[in-house]
C-alpha cells in the first residue's frame, strides 16, 4: 500500500482533495425552494401549484394535512414534460389519519415549469392541505460523494492490477480469469443496465424490508433490528426476526445516502454478482489448484439459468444471496476429506470457508440453510470412515461451534421467539410441493422463456442445468464409459471427484422434479415440516448450479488427462475446441435468458419509496396467529381504549410510543394501541410504582398491542419494542466469539509468522 501511495501520490492527493471537497458539500443546509399553503389549495379534491423551476440536483418535498380516516390524498411533483425524465419522481399516497409525508425528488437536468399536483378522495371537507413545501437538501451532494469514492476506488484497483501486470506478479492466466468473469458478471446483470427495472415475484417484498429497515434505523431505539416498524401503515412486522437483514444493510445503507429505492436494489444486485463471482472462482481455486479450470467452474455458476431467472424472475434475493456463499461450503469439506497431510494453515482456511459460507447462508435465506446442513450430514454419514478421524472430526467440530456461537446473536432470538408465541407460518401447510416439481421434459427444455411467464408453469418452471452443464455431463459419461471398455483401460486421478459431483449436479436435478416422492416424505411426522417449508422442489436448484459448476472446474482437469493418452496428433486442439464450443454454448444461453428478462419483461420506474406503499407481506407467515391485516391497509388508526379509560397526548415514532393514561375506574382498563402485539414490548413509567402498567397476554383488535392499566392509575408511559434479555445475551456471545477468532488470527500471523490461506486479518 505504501509502494502504492508512492508510485501515485500525486493522484491519491488529487482524489481525496475533491472527496474532501465533496463531503464539506454534505454538510450544505438546506434551502426553501417553494411552499403552498393550505389557504392556496380551498381543499380542492383535486388541483396542482404554482410552477417553479428546478436546478440539477435531488429535493425533499414535505406535505402537511389533514386526512379523515375515509379518504385519501395522492401529491406529487411533475413537470411540463419538455425534458425527458428530466424530473423523477412517483409521488405518494397519503392515507386516512396520517398527518405528515415526505418523499424524494430526483432532477438530472433544470426543468422550468415543476409544479405540485395532487388529488384526493372521501367525503367533503375530509381533505385539508396545510403546507406543501420542497426544499433543496444535501442528498445529491451525498451521492456525489460517494459515486467519487467509488470511481476512485476501481480507478486505483486497476492501476494496482495494472502494475501486477508489469512487475509479473498477475500471470496470463490471471489476466484471462479477470476479464472473462468480469464478461460473465457483465451478461448476468445485463437485464439491470437500464433506467428501469423488473418486478420479479417478491421484488415487491425485498424492496419494502430495504425501506423497513432504513425506516426503523431512522427511528433508532433498535440495533440489531428485530421489528421493523415501517410495515402496514406502521404497525410493525418481524421480518428481522426470521429473515436475516444482515446483507440487506448494504441497499439500507444505500438509501440512506439517498439514492432511490430503485437504485439501491439494483445496486445491490450488481453487488451479489461481483460476490458470486469472486467467491465462486475462490472456492473452485482452492479446490483444483488451477486458474482455467476455477474460471470455467465460476463462469457456470455466475451464468447459470436458474440464479439468473432466480433473480430477476423470481427477484429471490435470499436465495441469490445463499448462492454466493455454497460453493465455499463446498470448497471447506473437500479440503477437509480430501487432503492428506495438510497442515495448521490449511485447515484453518477450510474451516474458515465452512464458517463463513454456512454464516452467509444462515444470514441470507432460513431454507437454503436447511438444505446445506441436511446436505453437510449426509456428506458426513456417506463418508462415515473419514468423518471419525481425529483430524477431519476436529476440523468439523470446531467449524460447527464457531458458526452457531457466531451467529449465536440472530438464530437463538429467533427460536426464542418460535416458543413464545404461534405465527402464521405454524398452519401454513401445502401438500402440493410434488405437483411443482420440473417434468421431465422441462429438464431438457434448454431455452425457455422467463420461466413462470409461461402457461400452466408457474412454480415448476424449467429452468435447468442449461445447455452447457448438460454438454459436460454427457460428455464426461460418453468418455468415461467408453474409456472402460476398453482393453487398455487406465485411471484418470480426477475420475472420483468427477463421478461424485456429476452425481450429486444429476442427484440434485432429480429432487427439483415431480419424479421424486415428496407428497409420501410430506405424510411423514417429523419429515413434513422440513419437506413442507421448501414450497416447491425446483429450490433444490441452487445446490445443483454449484454441483455443476464444480463438475465443470473438474471436468477441465480431467479432460486435460484423458487427451494424453488420446492416439490423435490433434488432441491438444480437439480438446481446445470442444472447450471453446462449450463456452460459446455457455456465454450464449446466458446471453439469450438476461436478453429475454431485459427485453420481455414490463418495465418499472421507482424512484418514490412511499408509492410502495407498506402491506406487501407476501403470505404473513410471521403475522401472529389470530392476527388479522383487515383494516391496516388504507388508515392510520388511533390508539383503542376501553370505555372508562382515558388517554391524551398520544405519540408515535416508529414502534416507540408515549401516551398519558388516566384510569379512574374501580378495575383494570386495557388501550390498544395500533401496533401488532408481537412479544418482546416493554413499558416504562415516567414516575414508577408497585402498581404499574404491564403488556397483556392476550392481543387486541386485529392482533393490536394490549397494554392494562390498573383501577385508579394515571401517567406518562413509554412503550418500545425491547425484546427479551436472552437476546442481549447472544448478542454479547456473538461480539465475544468474533473478537476472539479475530485475536487467534492474528496471535498465529505475528507470533508464528505464518500467513493463513484465505483469511486477511
Amino acid at each position: 500500500m505504501l509502494q502504492f501511495f508512492r508510485d501515485h501520490k500525486i493522484l491519491l492527493l488529487i482524489e481525496i482533495a475533491i472527496l474532501s471537497f465533496c463531503l464539506l458539500n454534505c454538510f450544505k443546509k438546506e434551502k426553501l425552494i417553494f411552499m403552498q399553503t393550505g389557504e392556496e389549495t380551498e381543499n380542492q379534491a383535486a388541483g396542482e401549484s404554482q410552477r417553479f423551476a428546478l436546478d440539477p440536483g435531488v429535493y425533499q418535498a414535505r406535505i402537511h394535512a389533514a386526512i379523515a380516516e375515509d379518504a385519501d390524498l395522492f401529491i406529487n411533483v411533475e413537470n411540463d414534460g419538455s425534458r425527458y425524465k428530466a424530473l423523477r419522481c412517483n409521488g405518494a399516497v397519503m392515507w386516512g389519519g396520517q398527518e405528515y409525508m415526505d418523499f424524494e425528488v430526483y432532477v438530472l437536468s433544470r426543468t422550468d415549469a415543476s409544479y405540485f399536483v395532487w388529488s384526493g378522495e372521501g367525503p367533503e371537507g375530509a381533505i385539508s392541505i396545510d403546507f406543501m413545501e420542497l426544499y433543496r437538501c444535501n442528498i445529491g451532494e451525498r451521492i456525489f460523494a460517494f459515486c467519487c469514492l467509488m470511481l476512485f476506488t476501481a480507478v486505483n484497483g486497476l492501476l494496482a492490477f495494472r502494475k501486477g501486470i508489469l512487475q509479473g506478479r498477475i500471470s496470463k492466466k490471471s489476466q484471462a480469469a479477470f476479464w472473462l468473469l468480469a464478461f460473465g458478471v457483465f451478461i448476468s446483470y445485463f437485464p439491470y443496465i437500464t433506467d428501469y427495472m423488473t418486478m420479479g415475484a417478491d421484488a415487491y417484498f425485498h424492496l419494502l424490508r430495504i425501506e423497513g429497515l432504513k425506516e426503523t434505523l431512522l427511528h433508532g431505539g433498535q440495533f440489531p433490528v428485530r421489528v421493523q416498524d415501517y410495515w402496514l401503515r406502521g404497525h410493525g412486522y418481524a421480518t428481522s426476526l426470521f429473515y436475516g437483514d444482515l446483507f440487506i444493510m448494504i441497499p439500507t445503507l444505500l438509501r440512506l445516502i439517498g439514492f432511490s429505492i430503485m437504485t439501491s436494489y439494483k445496486m445491490f444486485i450488481l453487488t451479489i454478482m461481483i460476490a458470486t463471482a469472486g467467491v465462486s472462482y475462490y472456492s473452485f481455486k482452492k479446490c483444483t489448484g488451477d486458474v482455467g479450470a476455477a474460471t470455467v467452474g465460476s463462469l457456470f455458476y455466475v451464468l447459470a439459468p436458474y440464479r439468473i431467472y432466480d433473480i430477476f424472475n423470481r427477484a429471490a434475493i435470499g436465495e441469490a444471496l445463499a448462492m454466493i456463499f455454497l460453493p465455499l461450503v463446498l470448497s471447506g469439506l473437500y479440503r477437509i476429506y480430501h487432503e492428506k497431510n495438510a497442515d495448521l494453515s490449511h485447515d484453518i482456511s477450510a474451516q474458515a470457508s465452512l464458517i463463513i459460507g454456512i454464516t452467509g447462508i444462515l444470514q441470507s435465506h432460513l431454507l437454503t440453510t436447511e438444505m446445506a446442513v441436511v446436505g453437510m450430514l449426509c456428506v458426513c454419514l456417506i463418508f462415515y470412515k473419514k468423518t471419525f478421524r481425529k483430524r477431519i472430526i476436529k476440523n468439523l467440530g470446531i467449524s460447527a461451534v464457531i458458526c452457531l456461537l457466531l451467529n449465536c446473536w440472530f438464530w437463538l432470538p429467533m427460536l426464542w421467539m418460535m416458543r413464545q408465541d404461534r405465527y402464521k407460518y405454524n398452519t401454513y401447510v401445502d401438500n402440493r410441493i410434488q405437483e411443482m416439481g420440473t417434468s421431465l421434459a422441462g429438464v431438457f427444455q434448454l431455452y425457455p422463456n422467463r420461466g413462470g411467464y409461461q402457461i400452466e408453469m408457474f412454480n415448476c418452471e424449467p429452468i435447468q442445468l442449461g445447455i452447457a452443464g448438460l454438454v459436460v455431463l454427457i460428455l464426461f459419461i460418453v468418455l468415461r464409459v467408453k474409456r472402460k471398455t476398453e482393453k487398455d483401460a487406465w485411471k484418470n486421478p480426477y475420475d472420483r471427484i468427477l463421478c461424485w459431483l456429476a452425481g450429486l449436479t444429476i442427484f440434485s436435478l432429480f429432487l427439483s422434479t415431480r419424479y421424486f416422492p415428496w407428497d409420501f416424505l410430506a405424510k411423514l411426522p417429523v419429515v413434513r415440516i422440513g419437506v413442507t417449508s421448501l414450497q416447491f422442489p425446483t429450490r433444490f436448484l441452487s445446490p445443483t448450479g454449484v454441483f455443476g459448476a464444480a463438475a465443470a472446474a473438474f471436468f477441465v482437469l480431467w479432460i486435460r488427462e484423458e487427451r494424453r493418452h488420446w492416439p490423435a496428433p490433434y488432441a491438444k486442439g480437439i480438446v481446445k475446441g470442444g472447450m471453446f464450443t462449450i463456452l460459446l454454448l455457455l456465454f450464449g444461453s446466458a446471453v439469450y435468458y438476461a436478453d429475454d428478462f431485459a427485453l420481455e419483461t414490463a418495465p418499472y420506474w421507482i424512484y418514490t419509496a412511499e408509492n410502495m406503499g407498506s402491506i406487501g407481506i407476501m403470505l404473513g407467515e410471521y403475522i401472529p396467529e389470530g392476527a388479522s391485516t383487515e383494516g391496516m391497509e388504507y388508515t392510520y388508526h388511533a390508539p383503542v381504549a376501553e370505555e372508562g379509560l382515558e388517554y391524551s397526548s398520544f405519540e408515535k415514532n416508529g414502534l416507540q410510543m408515549k401516551v398519558y393514561v388516566n384510569n379512574p375506574a374501580a378495575q383494570e382498563k386495557y388501550l390498544e394501541l395500533p401496533v401488532i402485539g408481537y412479544k418482546g414490548y416493554g413499558i416504562r413509567e415516567e414516575k414508577s410504582g408497585t402498581n404499574s402498567p404491564y403488556v397483556a397476554d392476550t392481543k387486541g383488535s386485529h392482533g393490536d398491542l394490549k397494554i392494562i392499566v390498573p383501577a385508579g392509575y394515571q401517567g406518562m408511559l413509554y412503550i418500545s419494542y425491547m425484546g427479551f434479555p436472552v437476546f442481549r445475551v447472544s448478542e454479547v456471545v456473538s461480539l465475544l466469539t468474533g473478537l476472539m477468532v479475530g485475536l487467534y488470527l492474528l496471535k498465529w500471523r505475528v507470533y508464528y509468522g505464518k500467513k493463513v490461506e484465505g483469511i486477511t486479518v
